[in-house]
């Protein structure tokens, strides 16, 4: 009778262990260490930086009267030469030239000189009325196939004054080309100085030229030949 309890007692005792030995923990697991994620550095290249607005010679009161030329329509003909002002940086020079011209007698010649191979530009300010609505300017320019930016600057209704550009200067001889004034175009369109409610208000003012270097790492000296400046 005491064998038979201590052979019940071991069987439960057994039967108890494999109970607890199913409902034990296994080892300790590993924990797993979620890895992060690789992103690639983003890099949006912004080979040419926009002029920085100069100070330049303070313009006279818009006229109410166009200016444009009383046969040709054209804005700027350079047969006079008016009163053309540099800004603050000393990277060239314009001056009336009858040595390559498209028409008339004489033509605008920049000569410019980009002296570091960070951004060089010169800016030549002339402001003169556009009468209506005109959305493009149109130039005749002789090119020295340099690739560097010829801009146009406007100035607005409200004092904005914003840049449009006729492109890379990447031909020789006379080309007639043609900048677009209109908001939301990549650089070299942009906003320059003045207030900026982001609406090309009419009427305008043509304010200036603008050469940027095509590539910052230019150093080097050059020159072109613009005629002919028409808005339409």
């Amino acid at each position: 009778m005491e064998r038979r309890k201590w052979t019940v007692l071991v069987a439960g005792a057994m039967l108890l262990f494999a109970v607890l030995a199913c409902n034990a923990p296994g080892e300790r697991a590993t924990a797993v260490v979620q890895a992060t994620p690789y992103l690639a550095p983003t890099f949006t290249p912004t080979p040419f930086s926009v002029p920085s607005p100069s100070t330049f010679p303070s313009p006279s009161p818009r006229p109410t009267a166009a200016v444009l030329h009383p046969t040709t329509g054209t804005l700027v003909d350079f047969e006079n030469w008016g009163n053309w002002g540099r800004g603050d940086q000393a990277n060239g020079t314009f001056e009336q030239s009858g040595e390559q011209v498209y028409g008339g007698q004489f033509a605008g010649k920049l000569s410019y000189d980009f002296p570091s191979g960070g951004n060089d530009f010169v800016v030549f300010v002339h402001p003169l009325p556009m009468p209506g609505t005109p959305d493009r300017i149109r130039a005749w320019v002789y090119g020295d196939s340099s690739g560097h930016f010829l801009n146009v600057w406007v100035r607005d209704a409200e004092g904005e004054v914003w840049q449009a550009t006729f492109g890379r200067v990447e031909h020789s001889g006379w080309r007639q080309m043609e900048a677009e004034i209109q908001v939301g175009q990549d650089w070299p369109w942009g906003h320059i100085s003045g207030p900026d409610n982001g609406v090309v208000d009419y009427p305008l003012e043509f304010y200036g030229l603008a050469l940027d270097d095509g590539e910052d790492t230019f150093v080097g000296t050059g020159v072109i030949f613009i005629d002919e400046i028409t808005a339409e």
